[in-house]
């Protein structure tokens, strides 16, 4: 109850020195313990949490069932092998895993932190499991934080330190923080000892990228945020010393919080499985009554007490309750019907996948030495079920490395050249200036007060409107920003004598042609997604408070006052257009000038907004930088290039020719999202792109929070609504032979009125976009990117993919059924939200039309098979219930049914699920059509019933057969030989059957089959050779294999009935592959021929018609066709041989591969 206490306040205390305050309130000490079981609570509790599963409660209930005398069908101890096997490895499992977790706790627990003991007045060795809150800390370079802390002191002059996160959040980048008061470098400045600031601030949670909190300095209400704050698991870099307050502890700490593990998510094909399973049970309930039923009336047409092998006595109930009983015995010979084993199979089979993807070398980046990361473990096979990708622009399709190109000032334009290919672009000195700007420059009077001309006042924005702190080594400087574009626009500013030289807690400094200015930072509002800029307030050295303000063109061009110049509003307008048009990221930048009352005012109610906590205090600060980002004057405007990643428009072009429809969602210009759209090819010249902009939607979009009314809202709905009716309307009229492909780009503003209101918007919007091969929509909030996914992923039975790489792309991520981080520039945001993380857009494209391809077509035809080889053993069981008066006697021996599953039929098919290739992957690279397979599901839907018929008819053939065979010896000589006999037919048929289905075979495929028939013989002569039942509900199977062995009817049958039993499903897939062959089976085929291909010389041809003359070293004939690449479908055959009706047909149905990026 204690430690639940804080719960109740609203915000948490923490006093220095103070423990009895955090037990008081029930605080989380330092110790963690990451362990689920102690020796006492291991096997109970284990068990409990395997017993969460279906399947082990099913099989629970079946050896339960088994123990009541009436309904009893096996041995008692036997019945109980699957379950505890499946208990006991399971538990093993656990108990090295929960084991090497208590060592890693122990380990940490006993690290050594240095404590200060006010008592002694020194700083004391401390485990780390002893650390409390209000315990102050003092760390030195390199050692790891031990707790989450707010900093106290640091020995570096700026009061800063520097954090490396990796542990945290996997970024590699140092973090700088700063300490929340100036107390010197010199630690003796620090009395510790007298330290006694109360700090308050918001209970545990697990963003790490938030903190808010107060404390109180000398007298004053100082606010707190992340940037004051040291991390657990952060290890303390470039700083020799620092002294911090523990804030949490433990498991209250944001590491411990975010430890979460692995995340859990329902796979499309699982989701259809379970329908699937269901069906099954409803099959077995049918067999159980019905089993039942049967027996009640044989039971009935019989006079029991003249059957002697029967053990009734006089008195014994009769037909209604035996009936009634052999329900629930055929529940325990048919169990098999539902696959629960199944599940078990498929989680191994997807680790098995998951290791294979993460160490694929093609989705390794070098550079940034990332490896492919999968996070969710059981989505593999929906990478190959996306019907739509939805991708943020910015760091996911470019590189997210900005440099700066062009700018506008005060209406007049410079283009500032690009640097050479492949400079660092933070290396400030290798740009090349604009020498009319160094010559407007060198012109400038140098006025940096109130007369300061819009040159210098824009210099200014470029290098102080910022959070970047510069970071010099070995003569160098590199600039430590919070995104690339500050980066950029830093060291563009040095270019031309601007240079940014220093920032501490509330100055910075800039050296201004050889002279160092500085600057008091009053205020820095930050950047969010609402309002679209940030800003800076200084004050300039002669006493002036200055606002400098950047931020997109309409969030700035909407809060410009009287003041500005129309002019230079038109110009820069105008400038910004061809910016974008050429594909630059653009900024526009503002300033003002605040009087000294009006800012103390606004200060004033900025201190009393800090203070609040949570959601409050986030919506105060918003509305007071709104407040005086008011009546401001333009300055210009930057445009900053952001290449494209290699392999981008190759990668769009394959996604697109799999049957993907690809949306790009991007917070930039219209005009910039179409250029760049169009230079990855997503555009294409020959699409006919479709603007959607409601210029309505976009007056009152700004106001939707503030003064439109109702009546505007409406209005601008029905805007909308009329233009997207009128698209759909053109659409229906155009001609089907003048159509071209479409495109349709939207913006942010239309956006918003196109999914949030009526369904008819909705739904309208959605039909549109249908008859569209791309979207584009820019200016988009972060939200509007979630809003946009989930209209797709609830109105369309249409799997999603959501890719981005930023804190603005995590909703969007987790909103899709599959979502997609790029470890990148702006942080490991992204990944962290993310199922898989990737290092490059074109990683995608492997992703998921090859590994996605093979997980779902390997998870898939492993789900049939084993509904097919279950209800085979089913029937088989059943049909025997005929001759046996529906007693519940199963022909087969007990302990080769309950191994059936265990031993003899579950290895191959993981094995093949594991490694099995339908396609090579450089002809899924090559082909991406072949991707639809997943897309559209061919493999799995449908397939449920043909399956389960399928294993109906080989069960006939399985049981008949031998049934006729060895007719005399079932009544004269033995049950067991018959049951050994159709048992082993049942086994080599399933094992045949999968045979047939695995399409490509490696060393271990044959181990398994060996392992499943040579297992099982040794097994059977092993068991039968030693084994006495004294049991009387079965025979005695002393001896059976043996005797069977010598049979040479076992042996014909063992051959002849699975041949017969697989020949139509044989029959069936060779007819497919060569009468109606799809576009996968003539992939298949061409891998074939190029396998054969490599060892055949070049007069293999005229003797194998149906192999391509591509595929060998040489041509075969004396003239051949134009040959296309050998890893497309495309194939061109020898003149001298007429392909068939068949492959004409196949030819005719390919998709062309890559299109020519010269044609788009």
């Amino acid at each position: 109850m204690t430690k639940h206490k804080w719960h109740l306040d609203k915000e948490r205390i923490v006093q220095p020195h103070n423990h009895e305050v955090a037990f008081e309130k029930g605080y989380a000490h330092n110790g963690i313990r990451t362990t689920k079981y102690t020796l006492v609570t291991f096997l109970p509790k284990n068990l409990f949490e395997q017993f969460h599963r279906l399947a082990n409660v099913y099989f629970l209930f079946i050896v339960i069932l088994n123990w009541v005398p009436s309904v009893q069908a096996f041995g008692r101890e036997v019945a109980m092998l699957p379950l505890l096997f499946v208990l006991a490895v399971t538990a093993i499992k656990d108990a090295f895993e929960d084991r090497r977790r208590a060592n890693q706790d122990k380990k940490t627990n006993n690290t050594i932190a240095k404590v200060y003991n006010k008592q002694h007045k020194c700083y004391e060795d401390v485990a780390w499991r002893h650390v409390q809150v209000g315990d102050v800390i003092r760390l030195k370079c390199d050692d790891v934080i031990p707790a989450d802390l707010l900093l106290l002191h640091s020995s570096h002059e700026d009061g800063v330190c520097y954090l490396e996160t990796a542990n945290l959040d996997g970024e590699t980048n140092l973090k700088q923080r700063r300490v929340y008061c100036d107390r010197g470098s010199n630690e003796d400045e620090f009395d510790v000892a007298n330290f006694n600031e109360e700090l308050k601030c918001e209970h545990p949670n697990s963003k790490i990228y938030q903190f808010n909190g107060h404390i109180t300095h000398g007298g004053t209400v100082v606010p707190l945020d992340t940037n004051n704050m040291l991390l657990r698991g952060c290890v303390l870099r470039n700083t020799g010393t620092v002294i911090g307050l523990v804030v949490y502890a433990g498991h209250d700490t944001k590491a411990m919080l975010n430890n979460t593990g692995p995340r859990s998510k329902r796979s499309k094909l699982e989701r259809a499985m379970n329908y699937q399973i269901l069906y099954c049970c409803i099959i077995l309930l049918i067999l159980c009554v019905l089993g039942g039923l049967c027996a009640g009336l044989w039971t009935q047409a019989r006079d029991y007490t003249n059957i002697l092998y029967l053990p009734w006595q006089e008195g014994d109930p009769r037909p209604p309750l035996e009936g009634f009983t052999r329900v629930w015995t055929f529940f325990i010979i048919l169990q098999v019907m539902v696959p629960i084993s199944l599940y078990v199979s498929i989680e191994m089979v997807k680790l098995f996948q998951i290791y294979f993807i993460q160490e694929d070398v093609e989705l390794y980046h070098e550079e940034t030495d990332t490896k492919m990361l999968c996070r969710a473990l059981n989505i593999t096979e929906d990478l190959g079920q996306i019907n739509y990708v939805f991708s943020d622009k910015t760091g996911t399709l470019t590189q997210n490395k900005m440099v700066f190109h062009t700018c506008s000032v005060g209406g007049v334009i410079y283009r500032h050249q690009a640097q050479e290919e492949g400079k660092d672009y933070q290396d400030a000195f290798s740009f090349p200036s604009d020498p009319n700007l160094v010559s407007n420059l060198a012109a400038d009077r140098g006025e940096i007060g109130k007369r300061a001309s819009p040159l210098h006042i824009f210099m200014l924005c470029l290098s102080a409107s910022n959070t970047v702190v510069p970071n010099r080594k070995d003569g160098k400087v590199k600039f430590e920003a919070e995104s690339p574009d500050e980066a950029a626009l830093v060291s563009a500013a040095s270019v031309y004598d601007y240079h940014l030289e220093e920032r501490k807690l509330n100055t910075v400094t800039v050296s201004i042609r050889g002279q160092r200015h500085t600057y008091e930072v009053l205020a820095v509002l930050d950047f969010d997604s609402t309002r679209k800029r940030m800003s800076v307030v200084l004050r300039l050295p002669d006493g002036t408070l200055r606002l400098l303000c950047k931020g997109a063109d309409s969030a700035i061009t909407s809060v410009l006052g009287a003041a500005s110049s129309d002019h230079v509003l038109a110009e820069t307008s105008a400038h910004l257009d061809e910016f974008a048009r050429s594909g630059l990221r653009t900024l526009c930048y503002a300033y003002r000038d605040i009087a000294h009352d009006e800012y103390e005012d606004w200060a004033h109610r900025f201190l009393e907004a800090n203070v609040l906590l949570g959601e409050e205090r986030k919506q105060r600060r918003v509305e007071l930088f709104q407040e005086l980002e008011q009546n401001m004057i333009l300055v210009g405007a930057t445009g900053i290039e952001d290449k494209l990643q290699d392999g981008v428009p190759e990668a769009i072009a394959d996604l697109r020719h799999a049957g993907l429809k690809v949306w790009v969602l991007t917070g930039d210009k219209q005009e910039t999202a179409i250029e760049i759209a169009m230079t990855c090819r997503l555009i294409t010249r020959r699409m006919h792109t479709i603007i959607l902009n409601s210029e309505y939607a976009r007056l009152h979009y700004d106001k939707g929070k503030t003064i439109a009314t109702v009546a505007h809202h409406r209005a601008a709905r029905r805007e909308v609504l009329d233009i997207i009716n009128q698209h759909l309307q053109d659409i229906e009229q155009a001609q089907q032979g003048d159509r071209r492909e479409l495109a349709l780009v939207i913006d942010g503003p239309t956006l918003f009125y196109a999914v949030q209101e009526a369904d008819d918007v909705k739904h309208q919007f959605l039909r549109l976009a249908e008859q569209t091969k791309v979207v584009v929509a820019c200016r988009t909030t972060p939200l509007q990117k979630a809003q946009v996914v989930g209209l797709v992923k609830d109105n369309r039975d249409a799997m999603t993919l959501a890719i981005g790489d930023g804190a603005n792309d995590v909703s969007m991520i987790q909103m899709a059924h599959v979502g997609v981080g790029i470890s990148g520039q702006e942080g490991m945001q992204a990944v962290m939200a993310s199922d898989f993380a990737i290092a490059q857009f074109r990683f995608l494209v492997k992703l998921m039309l090859v590994h996605g391809h093979w997980s779902y077509d390997r998870i898939a035809n492993m789900i049939l098979y084993f509904f097919y080889k279950n209800s085979c053993l089913v029937w088989v069981i059943f049909y025997f219930q005929i001759f046996a008066g529906f007693s519940g006697q199963p022909a087969i021996e007990q302990l080769y049914l309950q191994t059936y599953n265990l031993l003899w039929t579950s290895i191959p098919p993981i094995i093949t699920a594991v490694f099995d290739q339908d396609v090579q992957p450089n002809i899924l690279l090559n082909n991406p059509a072949l991707y639809e397979q997943g897309r559209l599901d061919l493999t799995y839907s449908g397939k449920f019933f043909p399956t389960m018929l399928d294993g109906f008819y080989q069960s006939i053939v399985i049981f008949f057969v031998p049934y006729f065979v060895f007719r005399d010896t079932v009544v004269n000589e033995g049950l067991l030989v018959f049951g050994t006999v159709i048992f082993y037919c049942t086994v080599v048929a399933n094992l045949l059957h999968l045979c047939i289905i695995t399409r490509n075979y490696i060393w271990i495929h044959y181990l398994g089959l060996l392992w499943s028939i040579g297992g099982l013989f040794a097994f059977s002569l092993l068991y039968n050779g030693v084994y006495f039942s004294d049991s009387s509900l079965v025979p005695d199977p002393y001896f059976v294999m043996q005797e069977t062995i010598a049979d040479s009817r076992f042996w014909f049958c063992l051959f002849f009935v699975p041949i017969v039993a697989v020949g139509p499903r044989f029959i069936t897939m060779f007819s497919h592959r060569w009468f109606t062959p799809t576009i996968a089976s003539f992939a298949r085929e061409k891998s074939e021929l190029e396998t054969r291909a490599a060892g055949l010389d070049s007069t293999a041809c005229m003797h194998y018609p149906c192999m391509p003359c591509q595929m060998l070293a040489e041509p075969c004939c004396v003239y051949t066709e134009p040959h296309y690449s050998s890893d497309t479908l495309d194939v061109t055959t020898c003149v001298s041989y007429a392909p068939s009706n068949r492959e004409t047909v196949a030819l005719a149905d390919m998709h062309s591969p890559r299109q020519s990026y010269s044609d788009a």
